[in-house]
Protein backbone atom coordinates (compact mmCIF):
# COMPACT_ATOMS: atom_id res chain seq x y z
CA UNK A 1 0.00 0.00 0.00
CA UNK A 2 1.12 3.53 -0.74
CA UNK A 3 0.63 5.86 2.17
CA UNK A 4 1.06 9.39 3.36
CA UNK A 5 0.40 11.23 6.59
CA UNK A 6 -0.11 14.74 7.92
CA UNK A 7 0.42 15.70 11.53
CA UNK A 8 -1.63 18.17 13.50
CA UNK A 9 -1.67 19.38 17.11
CA UNK A 10 -4.85 20.13 19.04
CA UNK A 11 -3.42 20.03 22.55
CA UNK A 12 0.15 21.18 23.27
CA UNK A 13 0.99 17.89 25.00
CA UNK A 14 -0.02 15.55 22.18
CA UNK A 15 0.67 14.96 18.51
CA UNK A 16 -1.74 13.26 16.14
CA UNK A 17 -1.35 11.92 12.62
CA UNK A 18 -3.85 11.56 9.80
CA UNK A 19 -2.85 8.61 7.61
CA UNK A 20 -4.13 7.87 4.12
CA UNK A 21 -3.49 4.69 2.12
CA UNK A 22 -4.18 3.59 -1.44
CA UNK A 23 -3.49 0.56 -3.58
CA UNK A 24 -0.51 1.01 -5.95
CA UNK A 25 -2.69 -0.19 -8.85
CA UNK A 26 -4.95 2.85 -8.47
CA UNK A 27 -1.98 5.20 -8.43
CA UNK A 28 -0.45 3.53 -11.50
CA UNK A 29 -3.79 3.84 -13.28
CA UNK A 30 -3.92 7.58 -12.52
CA UNK A 31 -0.36 8.04 -13.76
CA UNK A 32 -1.06 6.09 -16.96
CA UNK A 33 -4.20 8.12 -17.60
CA UNK A 34 -2.23 11.40 -17.28
CA UNK A 35 0.54 9.99 -19.47
CA UNK A 36 -1.97 9.10 -22.23
CA UNK A 37 -3.20 12.69 -22.14
CA UNK A 38 0.40 13.92 -22.32
CA UNK A 39 0.07 15.67 -18.98
CA UNK A 40 2.70 16.27 -16.32
CA UNK A 41 1.64 14.88 -12.96
CA UNK A 42 2.30 17.40 -10.21
CA UNK A 43 0.81 15.51 -7.30
CA UNK A 44 -1.63 12.74 -6.37
CA UNK A 45 -3.75 13.59 -3.35
CA UNK A 46 -6.85 11.95 -1.86
CA UNK A 47 -10.27 13.41 -2.67
CA UNK A 48 -10.94 14.48 0.98
CA UNK A 49 -7.71 16.49 0.98
CA UNK A 50 -8.68 18.33 -2.22
CA UNK A 51 -12.18 18.90 -0.83
CA UNK A 52 -10.76 20.32 2.38
CA UNK A 53 -8.53 22.69 0.37
CA UNK A 54 -11.48 24.10 -1.56
CA UNK A 55 -13.68 24.36 1.53
CA UNK A 56 -11.06 26.19 3.56
CA UNK A 57 -10.40 28.49 0.62
CA UNK A 58 -14.02 29.62 0.56
CA UNK A 59 -14.69 29.65 4.29
CA UNK A 60 -11.58 31.44 5.41
CA UNK A 61 -10.29 31.22 8.98
CA UNK A 62 -12.49 29.55 11.60
CA UNK A 63 -11.72 27.83 14.90
CA UNK A 64 -14.78 25.56 15.04
CA UNK A 65 -14.31 22.43 12.89
CA UNK A 66 -16.34 22.14 9.71
CA UNK A 67 -17.33 18.96 7.91
CA UNK A 68 -16.95 19.10 4.17
CA UNK A 69 -19.10 16.56 2.29
CA UNK A 70 -18.63 15.96 -1.44
CA UNK A 71 -21.55 13.91 -2.78
CA UNK A 72 -20.40 12.25 -5.93
CA UNK A 73 -22.26 9.88 -8.23
CA UNK A 74 -21.47 6.64 -6.47
CA UNK A 75 -19.43 7.70 -3.45
CA UNK A 76 -19.24 10.43 -0.87
CA UNK A 77 -16.01 11.94 0.51
CA UNK A 78 -15.92 13.51 3.96
CA UNK A 79 -13.26 15.81 5.38
CA UNK A 80 -13.25 17.56 8.77
CA UNK A 81 -10.92 20.33 9.75
CA UNK A 82 -10.31 23.90 10.81
CA UNK A 83 -7.35 26.13 11.42
CA UNK A 84 -5.61 23.09 12.96
CA UNK A 85 -5.65 21.51 9.49
CA UNK A 86 -7.51 18.44 8.24
CA UNK A 87 -8.05 16.15 11.20
CA UNK A 88 -10.52 13.56 9.89
CA UNK A 89 -11.28 11.95 6.50
CA UNK A 90 -13.68 9.24 5.37
CA UNK A 91 -15.36 7.96 2.20
CA UNK A 92 -18.37 5.67 1.78
CA UNK A 93 -19.99 4.05 -1.24
CA UNK A 94 -23.23 6.04 -1.45
CA UNK A 95 -23.91 9.14 -3.49
CA UNK A 96 -26.27 10.94 -5.80
CA UNK A 97 -26.94 7.76 -7.78
CA UNK A 98 -29.35 6.71 -4.99
CA UNK A 99 -31.63 9.64 -5.80
CA UNK A 100 -31.31 9.14 -9.56
CA UNK A 101 -32.21 5.44 -9.32
CA UNK A 102 -35.31 6.29 -7.25
CA UNK A 103 -36.50 8.77 -9.90
CA UNK A 104 -35.84 6.25 -12.70
CA UNK A 105 -37.93 3.61 -10.94
CA UNK A 106 -40.73 6.01 -10.04
CA UNK A 107 -41.07 7.86 -13.36
CA UNK A 108 -39.67 5.16 -15.65
CA UNK A 109 -37.21 7.61 -17.19
CA UNK A 110 -33.77 7.29 -18.59
CA UNK A 111 -30.78 8.04 -16.38
CA UNK A 112 -30.06 11.37 -18.08
CA UNK A 113 -33.69 12.45 -17.85
CA UNK A 114 -33.85 11.43 -14.21
CA UNK A 115 -30.63 13.38 -13.49
CA UNK A 116 -32.05 16.54 -15.04
CA UNK A 117 -35.34 16.13 -13.16
CA UNK A 118 -33.45 15.61 -9.88
CA UNK A 119 -31.55 18.87 -10.08
CA UNK A 120 -34.35 21.00 -11.61
CA UNK A 121 -37.68 19.99 -10.04
CA UNK A 122 -37.20 17.41 -7.29
CA UNK A 123 -36.95 18.50 -3.68
CA UNK A 124 -36.82 16.95 -0.25
CA UNK A 125 -39.07 19.70 1.10
CA UNK A 126 -42.21 18.54 -0.85
CA UNK A 127 -43.26 15.72 -3.17
CA UNK A 128 -45.02 17.72 -5.93
CA UNK A 129 -43.71 15.34 -8.59
CA UNK A 130 -44.99 12.30 -6.65
CA UNK A 131 -41.40 11.25 -6.04
CA UNK A 132 -40.44 10.34 -2.50
CA UNK A 133 -36.69 10.94 -2.04
CA UNK A 134 -36.68 10.55 1.72
CA UNK A 135 -35.77 6.86 1.58
CA UNK A 136 -32.57 7.32 -0.42
CA UNK A 137 -31.88 10.44 1.65
CA UNK A 138 -32.21 8.43 4.88
CA UNK A 139 -29.96 5.69 3.49
CA UNK A 140 -27.31 8.21 2.53
CA UNK A 141 -27.69 10.11 5.79
CA UNK A 142 -27.19 6.92 7.80
CA UNK A 143 -23.76 6.53 6.22
CA UNK A 144 -22.97 10.14 7.01
CA UNK A 145 -24.09 9.63 10.60
CA UNK A 146 -21.73 6.65 10.85
CA UNK A 147 -18.83 8.88 9.82
CA UNK A 148 -19.97 11.51 12.29
CA UNK A 149 -20.12 8.91 15.09
CA UNK A 150 -16.58 7.76 14.35
CA UNK A 151 -15.39 11.37 14.40
CA UNK A 152 -17.09 12.10 17.71
CA UNK A 153 -15.59 8.97 19.26
CA UNK A 154 -12.09 10.06 18.26
CA UNK A 155 -12.51 13.77 19.00
CA UNK A 156 -14.68 13.93 22.06
CA UNK A 157 -13.48 17.35 23.25
CA UNK A 158 -16.11 20.04 23.40
CA UNK A 159 -14.06 22.42 21.30
CA UNK A 160 -13.85 19.79 18.53
CA UNK A 161 -17.64 19.66 18.03
CA UNK A 162 -18.58 20.22 14.39
CA UNK A 163 -20.13 23.64 13.88
CA UNK A 164 -21.08 23.49 10.19
CA UNK A 165 -21.56 20.98 7.37
CA UNK A 166 -20.60 22.26 3.92
CA UNK A 167 -22.01 20.31 0.97
CA UNK A 168 -20.35 19.98 -2.43
CA UNK A 169 -20.58 17.77 -5.45
CA UNK A 170 -23.30 17.26 -8.05
CA UNK A 171 -25.95 15.97 -5.61
CA UNK A 172 -25.49 19.07 -3.44
CA UNK A 173 -27.74 20.84 -5.94
CA UNK A 174 -30.73 18.75 -4.79
CA UNK A 175 -33.25 21.17 -3.32
CA UNK A 176 -33.94 20.82 0.38
CA UNK A 177 -30.93 18.63 1.12
CA UNK A 178 -29.20 21.16 3.43
CA UNK A 179 -32.44 21.72 5.38
CA UNK A 180 -33.02 17.98 5.55
CA UNK A 181 -29.57 17.35 7.04
CA UNK A 182 -29.93 20.31 9.43
CA UNK A 183 -33.24 18.92 10.71
CA UNK A 184 -31.92 15.39 11.20
CA UNK A 185 -28.48 16.16 12.64
CA UNK A 186 -29.17 19.56 14.23
CA UNK A 187 -26.03 20.98 12.59
CA UNK A 188 -25.92 24.10 10.45
CA UNK A 189 -25.68 22.86 6.88
CA UNK A 190 -24.94 24.97 3.79
CA UNK A 191 -23.87 24.43 0.22
CA UNK A 192 -20.41 25.59 -0.73
CA UNK A 193 -21.97 28.23 -2.98
CA UNK A 194 -23.41 30.09 0.01
CA UNK A 195 -20.57 29.42 2.44
CA UNK A 196 -19.19 32.62 4.04
CA UNK A 197 -15.74 33.68 2.95
CA UNK A 198 -14.19 34.46 -0.39
CA UNK A 199 -15.97 35.09 -3.69
CA UNK A 200 -15.76 32.20 -6.16
CA UNK A 201 -17.23 30.90 -9.41
CA UNK A 202 -20.96 30.53 -10.01
CA UNK A 203 -20.95 26.82 -9.20
CA UNK A 204 -18.12 26.11 -6.72
CA UNK A 205 -19.92 23.13 -5.21
CA UNK A 206 -19.90 21.14 -8.42
CA UNK A 207 -16.16 21.69 -8.94
CA UNK A 208 -14.96 21.68 -5.33
CA UNK A 209 -12.62 18.72 -5.72
CA UNK A 210 -11.20 20.11 -8.96
CA UNK A 211 -10.61 23.50 -7.36
CA UNK A 212 -8.92 21.81 -4.40
CA UNK A 213 -6.60 19.96 -6.77
CA UNK A 214 -5.81 23.23 -8.56
CA UNK A 215 -5.08 24.99 -5.28
CA UNK A 216 -2.79 22.15 -4.24
CA UNK A 217 -1.01 22.29 -7.60
CA UNK A 218 -0.39 26.01 -7.15
CA UNK A 219 0.84 25.49 -3.57
CA UNK A 220 2.80 22.26 -3.75
CA UNK A 221 4.95 23.23 -0.80
CA UNK A 222 1.94 23.20 1.52
CA UNK A 223 0.54 19.84 0.33
CA UNK A 224 -0.85 17.96 3.31
CA UNK A 225 -1.14 14.45 1.91
CA UNK A 226 0.59 13.14 -1.20
CA UNK A 227 0.42 9.65 -2.70
CA UNK A 228 2.87 10.46 -5.48
CA UNK A 229 5.48 7.66 -5.78
CA UNK A 230 8.95 8.49 -4.55
CA UNK A 231 10.57 8.05 -7.96
CA UNK A 232 7.99 10.25 -9.65
CA UNK A 233 8.32 12.85 -6.90
CA UNK A 234 12.10 12.81 -7.36
CA UNK A 235 11.81 13.25 -11.12
CA UNK A 236 9.22 15.99 -10.63
CA UNK A 237 11.47 17.86 -8.22
CA UNK A 238 14.35 17.40 -10.64
CA UNK A 239 12.33 18.89 -13.47
CA UNK A 240 11.21 21.75 -11.28
CA UNK A 241 14.72 22.46 -10.11
CA UNK A 242 16.31 21.93 -13.52
CA UNK A 243 16.08 25.62 -14.54
CA UNK A 244 17.56 26.64 -11.22
CA UNK A 245 20.36 24.10 -11.57
CA UNK A 246 21.04 25.30 -15.11
CA UNK A 247 21.01 28.92 -13.96
CA UNK A 248 23.27 28.01 -11.03
CA UNK A 249 25.65 26.14 -13.36
CA UNK A 250 25.76 29.08 -15.79
CA UNK A 251 26.33 31.48 -12.91
CA UNK A 252 29.04 29.25 -11.45
CA UNK A 253 30.70 28.95 -14.87
CA UNK A 254 30.54 32.73 -15.32
CA UNK A 255 31.97 33.30 -11.84
CA UNK A 256 34.71 30.74 -12.50
CA UNK A 257 35.53 32.38 -15.83
CA UNK A 258 35.65 35.81 -14.24
CA UNK A 259 37.82 34.49 -11.41
CA UNK A 260 40.19 32.81 -13.87
CA UNK A 261 40.37 35.94 -16.01
CA UNK A 262 40.97 38.17 -12.99
CA UNK A 263 43.49 35.69 -11.62
CA UNK A 264 45.34 35.58 -14.93
CA UNK A 265 45.48 39.36 -15.14
CA UNK A 266 46.53 39.60 -11.52
CA UNK A 267 49.24 37.01 -12.16
CA UNK A 268 50.52 39.01 -15.12
CA UNK A 269 50.52 42.19 -13.05
CA UNK A 270 52.32 40.47 -10.22
CA UNK A 271 54.83 38.98 -12.66
CA UNK A 272 55.51 42.40 -14.17
CA UNK A 273 55.76 43.91 -10.69
CA UNK A 274 58.15 41.16 -9.61
CA UNK A 275 60.34 41.75 -12.66
CA UNK A 276 60.48 45.48 -11.85
CA UNK A 277 61.29 44.74 -8.23
CA UNK A 278 63.97 42.21 -9.21
CA UNK A 279 65.56 44.79 -11.52
CA UNK A 280 65.51 47.38 -8.73
CA UNK A 281 66.91 44.82 -6.32
CA UNK A 282 69.73 43.99 -8.72
CA UNK A 283 70.49 47.69 -9.07
CA UNK A 284 70.46 48.11 -5.30
CA UNK A 285 72.69 45.07 -4.87
CA UNK A 286 75.12 46.38 -7.50
CA UNK A 287 75.13 49.76 -5.78
CA UNK A 288 75.69 48.09 -2.41
CA UNK A 289 78.61 46.08 -3.85
CA UNK A 290 80.10 49.26 -5.29
CA UNK A 291 79.69 51.03 -1.95
CA UNK A 292 81.36 48.13 -0.14
CA UNK A 293 84.20 48.13 -2.68
CA UNK A 294 84.64 51.87 -2.29
CA UNK A 295 84.58 51.53 1.49
CA UNK A 296 87.18 48.76 1.37
CA UNK A 297 89.39 50.82 -0.95
CA UNK A 298 88.98 53.87 1.27
CA UNK A 299 89.86 51.83 4.33
CA UNK A 300 92.92 50.46 2.63
CA UNK A 301 93.98 53.92 1.43
CA UNK A 302 93.48 55.33 4.93
CA UNK A 303 95.49 52.45 6.40
CA UNK A 304 98.27 53.01 3.89
CA UNK A 305 98.20 56.77 4.27
CA UNK A 306 98.05 56.78 8.05
CA UNK A 307 101.74 56.01 8.64
CA UNK A 308 102.79 58.48 5.97
CA UNK A 309 100.45 61.07 7.39
CA UNK A 310 101.75 60.55 10.87
CA UNK A 311 105.28 60.53 9.61
CA UNK A 312 104.75 63.81 7.82
CA UNK A 313 103.07 65.30 10.85
CA UNK A 314 105.66 63.97 13.28
CA UNK A 315 108.69 64.47 10.98
CA UNK A 316 109.81 67.88 12.29
CA UNK A 317 109.25 66.75 15.87
CA UNK A 318 111.33 63.58 15.41
CA UNK A 319 114.01 65.65 13.73
CA UNK A 320 114.13 68.05 16.68
CA UNK A 321 114.11 65.15 19.14
CA UNK A 322 116.95 63.41 17.29
CA UNK A 323 118.95 66.63 17.19
CA UNK A 324 118.35 67.17 20.92
CA UNK A 325 119.41 63.61 21.79
CA UNK A 326 122.57 63.82 19.71
CA UNK A 327 123.49 67.21 21.17
CA UNK A 328 122.77 66.10 24.74
CA UNK A 329 124.64 62.79 24.62
CA UNK A 330 127.70 62.82 26.90
CA UNK A 331 131.16 62.27 25.53
CA UNK A 332 131.95 58.57 25.40
CA UNK A 333 128.27 57.61 25.17
CA UNK A 334 126.66 56.66 21.89
CA UNK A 335 123.15 56.10 20.54
CA UNK A 336 122.43 52.87 18.64
CA UNK A 337 118.73 53.35 17.84
CA UNK A 338 115.98 55.96 17.75
CA UNK A 339 112.71 54.36 16.50
CA UNK A 340 108.99 54.08 16.97
CA UNK A 341 107.83 51.82 19.80
CA UNK A 342 105.86 49.58 17.40
CA UNK A 343 108.95 48.93 15.35
CA UNK A 344 111.04 48.34 18.44
CA UNK A 345 108.70 45.83 20.06
CA UNK A 346 108.11 44.04 16.75
CA UNK A 347 111.80 43.12 16.42
CA UNK A 348 112.36 39.32 16.58
CA UNK A 349 113.66 38.10 19.89
CA UNK A 350 116.79 36.01 19.91
CA UNK A 351 115.82 33.23 22.25
CA UNK A 352 119.40 31.82 22.24
CA UNK A 353 121.04 35.10 22.99
CA UNK A 354 122.30 35.95 26.41
CA UNK A 355 119.78 37.25 28.86
CA UNK A 356 120.72 40.08 31.18
CA UNK A 357 120.37 39.34 34.85
CA UNK A 358 121.50 42.74 36.00
CA UNK A 359 119.35 44.80 38.27
CA UNK A 360 117.32 47.26 36.29
CA UNK A 361 118.44 50.84 36.12
CA UNK A 362 115.00 51.95 37.27
CA UNK A 363 115.55 50.05 40.49
CA UNK A 364 118.87 51.81 41.03
CA UNK A 365 117.57 55.35 40.79
CA UNK A 366 114.58 57.35 41.87
CA UNK A 367 112.08 58.21 39.22
CA UNK A 368 111.95 61.89 38.63
CA UNK A 369 108.80 62.11 36.51
CA UNK A 370 105.53 60.20 36.82
CA UNK A 371 103.83 58.78 33.73
CA UNK A 372 100.91 60.89 32.62
CA UNK A 373 97.50 59.22 32.24
CA UNK A 374 95.32 59.22 29.17
CA UNK A 375 98.07 58.85 26.52
CA UNK A 376 97.40 56.76 23.45
CA UNK A 377 100.32 54.31 23.54
CA UNK A 378 99.33 52.74 20.24
CA UNK A 379 99.67 55.99 18.30
CA UNK A 380 102.49 55.96 15.81
CA UNK A 381 105.46 58.39 16.37
CA UNK A 382 103.98 59.38 19.71
CA UNK A 383 105.86 56.78 21.70
CA UNK A 384 109.57 56.63 20.77
CA UNK A 385 112.40 54.41 21.95
CA UNK A 386 116.01 55.64 22.36
CA UNK A 387 118.66 52.93 22.80
CA UNK A 388 122.31 53.52 23.54
CA UNK A 389 125.38 52.73 25.69
CA UNK A 390 127.15 54.69 28.42
CA UNK A 391 130.41 54.29 30.40
CA UNK A 392 128.88 56.01 33.43
CA UNK A 393 128.22 53.32 36.02
CA UNK A 394 125.67 55.42 37.93
CA UNK A 395 123.89 56.42 34.71
CA UNK A 396 124.40 60.11 35.45
CA UNK A 397 124.72 60.98 31.79
CA UNK A 398 121.47 59.12 31.08
CA UNK A 399 119.71 61.05 33.81
CA UNK A 400 120.92 64.34 32.39
CA UNK A 401 119.63 63.29 28.94
CA UNK A 402 116.21 62.40 30.40
CA UNK A 403 116.09 65.75 32.23
CA UNK A 404 116.80 67.67 29.02
CA UNK A 405 114.12 65.70 27.20
CA UNK A 406 111.52 66.46 29.86
CA UNK A 407 112.46 70.13 29.83
CA UNK A 408 111.27 70.46 26.22
CA UNK A 409 107.68 71.47 25.36
CA UNK A 410 106.94 68.56 23.07
CA UNK A 411 107.98 65.72 25.43
CA UNK A 412 105.18 64.48 27.69
CA UNK A 413 107.06 61.68 29.37
CA UNK A 414 110.57 60.22 29.42
CA UNK A 415 112.05 57.39 31.46
CA UNK A 416 114.10 54.24 31.12
CA UNK A 417 112.40 50.92 30.36
CA UNK A 418 112.61 48.08 32.82
CA UNK A 419 114.72 45.10 31.82
CA UNK A 420 111.67 42.86 31.29
CA UNK A 421 110.44 45.24 28.55
CA UNK A 422 113.67 45.79 26.62
CA UNK A 423 114.65 43.73 23.60
CA UNK A 424 117.76 41.51 23.77
CA UNK A 425 121.08 43.08 22.90
CA UNK A 426 122.19 42.75 19.30
CA UNK A 427 125.61 42.56 17.70
CA UNK A 428 127.05 45.79 16.43
CA UNK A 429 128.53 45.48 12.95
CA UNK A 430 129.20 41.79 13.50
CA UNK A 431 130.93 42.37 16.83
CA UNK A 432 129.74 42.42 20.42
CA UNK A 433 129.55 45.75 22.18
CA UNK A 434 132.25 47.21 24.42
CA UNK A 435 132.11 45.11 27.56
CA UNK A 436 132.81 48.11 29.74
CA UNK A 437 129.77 50.03 28.44
CA UNK A 438 126.35 49.73 29.92
CA UNK A 439 123.20 49.58 27.77
CA UNK A 440 120.21 51.87 28.39
CA UNK A 441 116.73 52.12 26.78
CA UNK A 442 114.65 55.28 27.17
CA UNK A 443 110.91 55.51 26.45
CA UNK A 444 109.78 58.95 25.29
CA UNK A 445 106.21 60.08 24.71
CA UNK A 446 105.81 63.23 22.67
CA UNK A 447 102.90 65.48 21.76
CA UNK A 448 102.15 65.16 18.08
CA UNK A 449 100.94 68.30 16.31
Amino acid sequence: MSYSFADFSINPTERRLLIVMARPALIDEALDFAKRLDLNVIDIIPTPAALFRAGEFYQGKHETPSMYVDIGNSSTSVAVGSDYGMIFARAFAAGGQLFTDTIVKTKNLSASQAESLKTEKCSLLDSSEDIDLTKPADLWLSELQSCLSVYQSVFSERKMKIGRIVLAGGAAALKGLPEYINTRLDIDTVVLDSAPGRQGPDDPAGFAVGMGLAITGLNTKTSMLSLLPVQVRYELNLRRQKPFWIAAAITAAAILGICLLCGSRQLERMKTFQEVQDAKLDQHQLLANQIESIKANSKQIRAMASPVKKLLRAGPLVRDLTTLVLDSTAQGDWITMICDSEFYFSLPKDETGPKSKKVGMRDRRRRTVKKKQGLDESARFQRLIIEGYTHSQNLSSVKELIAKLIATDYVEYADTLSDDQTMPERKIEGKLRDPTAQRFVIEVQVTTP
